[in-house]
């Protein structure tokens, strides 16, 4: 896998009159929920249990984050609420195109893209952590990622990262985008993996 962007996103007062101007038609989109087949796994689930099976995660704590589960609600409405904002500024991206399920496994991914370069995935992240490791040491949202792109035929995935404390030198927002382009074999490998792990 390798970086190709890395892009520092500063947000203007037109993105905020831009987003003012598309929040309609993201809102009627998002007042749609797409729901989840409960008889097939999904990636998340199965990520979340290779997670804590490896101690990655302690058998409490959420997907994206090493807090306690009964702390998640008001950050995942604060996730939620970045992810509808910030796709308002993304009008060539497909946002929550619906769930998708490939060799007996779903996902829903956030986003998805098609220009000159190819087919790619979105991924939205709002997260307390440092951003000084960069996205390559984010190996949860890596799979995730490498899940998605595999599922619809791509190979590249643009995460869109809300660092809510930036390097915490001193906290600061940042918005950064991560191009990351996987090869056939990571994803397959990758994919293995969710298969072999997908029984719980």
């Amino acid at each position: 896998m390798r970086v190709l962007s890395e892009n520092e996103i500063q947000i203007g007062w037109d993105d905020i009159a831009k987003s003012e101007k598309e929040a309609g038609a993201i809102g009627r989109q998002a007042s749609k929920p797409h729901p989840r087949d409960t008889g097939i796994p999904h990636v998340g689930t199965i990520i979340r249990q290779i997670a804590i099976r490896t101690g990655v995660l302690k058998a409490n704590c959420a997907l994206d984050e090493d807090i306690l589960e009964e702390d998640m609600p008001l950050r995942m409405a604060l996730g939620m609420a970045w992810e509808r904002w910030v796709a308002t500024l993304h009008s060539e991206m497909t946002w929550q195109p619906g769930e998708i399920k490939h060799l007996g496994i779903a996902g829903n991914l956030d986003g998805l893209s098609n220009d000159a370069r190819g087919l790619y995935v979105n991924e939205f992240k709002c997260t307390w952590k440092s951003m000084k490791k960069g996205i390559l040491a984010q190996q949860l949202w890596l799979w995730q990622g490498m899940a998605y792109a595999y599922m619809v035929g791509a190979c590249r995935v643009e995460y869109h990262i809300f660092w809510v404390n930036g390097d915490w030198k001193p906290p600061t927002p940042r918005y950064r985008t991560y191009m990351v382009e996987f090869s056939r074999r990571e994803l397959e490998n990758n994919w293995r993996m969710l298969e072999r792990n997908k029984g719980g």
